[in-house]
């Protein structure tokens, strides 16, 4: 991978060697998720021995794209059959790809003590589409690292990462990290359809970790291929085990170009053939190759080319297209089944996006990731995640296209919508054929639970209708989701679009969505929520509105009747909370007739209780003036109250004045307001009021 203290060469044009390279166009092409007929390869003995395992393998991993098939007079590779080096036999098979895109297969022969006798390389040509959601779920794969720089993934999903300051490659397997090897200062790192491993370090070497039975062992066997390159950088293989490097410039020496290590009967032999694909390069970084035999490489000037094959084969002197210029110091180049470029750089990926399966003249770049210090090693694997051997985490990352994600809401009052949405989830089509989608029996598609809702890039598709949506392969499309709970609680839904993923007919794509509801509400209270008066008195307690959950607006207040005789109540009309505010106010009670007058709004309503209080209260003045001229003001009091107890002024024959008895009483105070959603909210506080005598 790229030294970053080394000098850059600038080249002024590019230019290719004479040399016709061989296709890897795959011999196979077949749909997504269907079988194709039998076919045979042909496996070539290298070391004699006894046939303990015939393995039919998918980059490693059994039973999966590639499988051995059971024909009778087809395989001659029988368990238990002794071969001597040279001899050749026969293995029948199946190709299933479980996803669009180049596949890579081997078939191996091993003996019980795990000598590989003999392989053969298969792949084929997946068709289909393929959903990927953005933005990717990012995360780090695990185990500990110094400096990071080449990164690989297999069709089982275990990464493979070198550590160049460690010198160390290692298989990471579900966040379980493990040595598989030492090496010299070890660049990049590359698997075959056999599950190998390949390794650049120190610069110079190529070499190769070798699998059993698909597996990298504990102790594995490791074979030195070629140590006479200068200033390698990053590699890949392809489906025939062709190993392709990008060689930079080392100060001496022919550098600067792209190079190809031909396998030959499933294996890099000694002293392999080494063809220069293109020369004259800016010191490439990366180097991949498609299923058309088209060969990508990035340099250290910020650019990523294309040198364009024909049928399938690279010419002598092939078209040499520029894809991206003005790229953050390119270190690593990586494809997927869409056709789109991704290219690690500092502080992250820049992704060249295709359309319909090209890059156009001026495409889109996107740029991937965050908190990427200084990507080198890049890897996609076949559902379209992104690895990133990052040297400033130091870490292996993994942005996650392939799983759906988990949308979770703020909580939210009932009937409004919530302060985060809406979230936007884009759906592409990371496949080589057309995502579509149609009309749904009784629904819509896409569907979405109740208490969310969205807004799409994409039509929304109705029951019954005859219409359908086809979504190229490098396409996408937004959804807009937003939380609007109908009820209090917990929501969890679900937004489902159905389609064709995979090939599988009425596939569901199911986004998880999460949010709580709740009720803007206020509470009315008291502590205590008691007050003890004495008869013929008032007394003054405080009561409390809180909002709740944000609620706002005016809260109206009374005393809910009928009441206890000759109690009335004085206290706001109304009060207006704010969000989140507490707000405290007197609430006073009165227990006699004569305050109960003085409260009255209109005392003319009870014209004859007025007409004998006020007798009451003016007949000492008026005996006052029929006594002036008597010494003692004393007397015309005692007069007074004389004349007053023997006229019964009080009505009704009861006592003056009026009062509430004694006991104990319940006052009830209501307060009633409504929220945003318009739901009207009553709450009753019931005072507890005790009369002394």
């Amino acid at each position: 991978m790229l030294l970053r203290c080394r000098t850059v060469a600038v080249c002024a044009a590019l230019f290719c060697a004479g040399v016709v390279v061989r296709a890897q166009v795959p011999m196979l092409t077949e749909p997504v998720g269907t079988s194709s007929g039998y076919q045979v390869a042909t496996v070539t003995i290298t070391t004699a021995g006894t046939v303990n395992a015939v393995n039919v393998l998918t980059q490693g991993a059994p039973n999966l794209d590639f499988n051995l098939a059971v024909v009778p007079g087809g395989t001659t590779c029988f368990t238990g059959t002794a071969f001597n080096a040279g001899d050749k036999c026969n293995v029948v098979y199946t190709f299933t790809p479980t996803h669009p895109g180049l596949r890579f297969g081997g078939i191996s022969l091993s003996t019980s003590s795990g000598l590989v006798m003999g392989n053969v390389y298969v792949n084929g040509l997946g068709t289909g589409p393929q959903v990927i959601y953005s933005p990717p779920a990012q995360s780090l794969l695990g185990g500990f690292y110094s400096y990071p720089t080449g990164v690989a993934v297999d069709a089982a999903g275990d990464v493979f990462l070198t550590d160049e300051s460690g010198n160390a490659v290692s298989e990471i397997t579900n966040g379980v990290s493990r040595l598989i090897g030492m090496f010299a200062a070890p660049d990049d790192v590359a698997v075959d359809g056999s599950g190998n491993v390949f390794v650049i370090y120190n610069r110079t070497n190529l070499a190769e970790i070798q699998a059993v039975n698909g597996v990298i062992p504990n102790a594995p066997a490791v074979n030195v291929l070629l140590t006479n390159f200068t200033g390698l950088n990053g590699m890949k293989v392809d489906g025939n085990g062709n190993v392709y490097v990008a060689e930079g410039f080392a100060g001496t020496g022919p550098g600067n170009m792209i190079q190809e290590v031909l396998a030959v009967n499933g294996s890099i032999p000694a002293n392999p053939t080494v063809l220069t694909l293109v020369s004259g390069v800016g010191e490439p970084t990366g180097v991949a190759v498609d299923a058309a035999g088209d060969v990508y490489f990035s340099d250290q000037l910020g650019n990523a080319y294309e040198a364009m094959a024909v049928g399938g084969v690279l010419p002598a002197s092939p078209t040499i297209v520029t894809l991206a210029s003005g790229l953050n110091t390119p270190t690593n180049i990586a494809l997927d089944a869409a056709g789109d470029v991704f290219v690690s750089v500092q502080g992250g990926v820049s992704e060249i996006v295709a359309v319909n399966g090209t890059i156009p003249a001026n495409p889109t770049v996107l740029q991937l990731g965050k908190g990427i210090v200084f990507a080198q090693g890049l890897a996609v694997d076949a559902s379209g995640n992104v690895f990133i051997a990052d040297d400033g985490t130091p870490e292996a990352v993994e942005l996650d296209f392939a799983d759906a994600p988990t949308l979770s809401f703020a909580a939210t009052p009932v009937g409004l919508t919530s302060t985060d949405s809406p979230q936007t989830v884009s759906l592409g089509n990371d496949g080589n054929t057309n995502l579509g989608w149609s009309s749904i029996s009784g629904t819509t598609n896409p569907t979405i639970t109740s208490g969310f809702t969205f807004t799409s890039t994409c039509p929304v598709i109705s029951s019954g209708s005859a219409l359908a949506y086809a979504m190229q392969p490098g396409s996408s499309c937004a959804e807009s989701i937003s939380f609007k709970p109908v009820a209090v609680g917990p929501d969890s839904g679900r937004f489902v679009i159905t389609d064709n993923n995979l090939n599988v007919i009425q596939a569901q794509q199911s986004i998880l969505l999460n949010g709580t509801g709740y009720q803007t509400d206020f509470s009315l209270t008291a502590n205590p929520a008691t007050i003890t008066i004495e008869t013929q008195h008032h007394g003054t307690m405080q009561l409390t509105l809180t909002s709740i959950g944000s609620f706002a607006g005016p809260v109206q207040l009374a005393c809910q009747g009928p009441l206890p005789a000759y109690v009335t109540c004085e206290l706001p009309a109304s009060e207006t909370l704010a969000a989140g505010q507490t707000l405290n106010f007197n609430f006073t009670m009165d227990t006699d007739q004569i305050l109960n007058f003085l409260a009255k709004e209109n005392p003319a309503r009870d014209a004859s209780a007025t007409k004998r209080v006020l007798l009451v209260m003016l007949l000492p003045l008026t005996l006052m003036g029929f006594v002036r001229r008597r010494k003692g003001l004393q007397r015309v009091m005692l007069l007074a109250l004389l004349v007053a107890g023997a006229s019964g002024l009080t009505a009704c024959d009861s006592k003056w004045p009026l009062h509430t008895p004694p006991g104990v009483y319940t006052i009830p105070v209501v307060g009633t307001g409504t929220n945003a959603s318009g739901t009207v909210i009553t709450h009753t506080l019931n005072i507890t009021l005790t009369v002394t005598p």
